[in-house]
């Protein structure tokens, strides 16, 4: 979930995924990142105005952090 209300959206993921009410989810390869899951491929998927509800409690809604 992205917390940068100084991040804008330029095109480039790793700056993307930083941006204030965004959503990113990665699958696949971590190797890059420091983990141990080796894949043949890395997929990034990014969201806005996603709504993320955590234990019963939406936590993002709309992009809108909500606690």
């Amino acid at each position: 979930m992205g917390l940068n209300p100084e991040s804008r959206m330029t095109g480039i993921m790793l700056d993307d995924e930083g941006v204030f009410g965004s959503v990113h989810i990665g699958i696949g390869s971590n190797l890059t990142l420091g983990g141990n899951i080796k894949a043949a491929i890395h997929y990034d998927l990014l969201m806005w105005k996603a709504t993320i509800e955590l234990d019963g409690k939406v936590i993002l809604e709309k992009g809108d952090l909500k606690i």
